[in-house]
């Protein structure tokens, strides 16, 4: 598994993406297999007595189907659209697995 996070259009995407070239033409695509949205929800400012600068910021992370309205877990992704990939945090690559581990 590739377990990787793909900014599209500005939202970000986790899947197991994988790279697709084709042999004749060597044209590239990306596929998706059961991706999902990032959510961030801030959840709250941590501040210090007196002081007008944030100590800390939290947020809530969760996942949500990235295209809710098919039955397919499967993606062909334009690569002109993926503005990058990144491997993801630890925590949230184990968010990941243990969804698509129950599906």
């Amino acid at each position: 598994m590739s377990i990787k996070v793909a900014i599209i259009e500005g939202e970000q995407v986790i899947a197991d993406i994988k790279e697709l070239i084709d042999p004749e033409d060597k044209q590239r695509q990306y596929m998706f297999t059961n991706p999902f949205r990032i959510i961030l929800q801030p959840t709250m400012t941590l501040m210090e007595e007196g002081s007008e600068e944030p100590l800390e910021n939290t947020s809530q992370v969760s996942l949500a189907t990235w295209q809710a309205l098919t039955v397919d877990s499967t993606f062909i992704v334009n690569p002109n659209a993926v503005t990058t990939l990144f491997e993801p945090v630890a925590d949230l690559k184990k968010m990941y697995q243990e969804i698509t581990d129950a599906s």
